[in-house]
């Protein structure tokens, strides 16, 4: 289901994907993980927090998808300076997903 998400929303085998979901108990940064590498991604397996590493890792790596919830974009709009990227949203938030679409996409 999530290689569906991530091709759905742009990703192609090949391209690198940051993930920046948790990997603890929370099952989302393993399930981030497992679905890119499903599809044939090459998987940054970052985890959350410690922004500083998350925007050294972006520049050093230059991946191709960030996988990341949309308020912690929101939180640091020094991740959407690179505009080429690939965007997977958690849309459990709607109203922040479509602010962030807003701001991302110049709505």
């Amino acid at each position: 289901m999530v290689a569906r998400s991530i091709r759905a929303a742009g990703g192609r085998p090949g391209m690198k994907v940051h993930v920046a979901y948790g990997y603890g108990l929370f099952t989302g940064g393993l399930g981030a993980h497992y679905g890119a590498e499903r599809l044939g991604c090459t998987v940054i397996p970052v985890s959350g927090g410690m922004t500083e590493r998350q925007v050294q890792l972006i520049s050093d790596f230059k991946p191709d998808v960030i996988m990341v919830t949309p308020s912690y974009m929101i939180h640091d709009r020094r991740l959407l300076a690179r505009q080429d990227l690939v965007f997977v949203f958690d849309l459990a938030d709607i109203e922040v997903s479509e602010s962030l679409a807003r701001q991302f996409y110049r709505l």
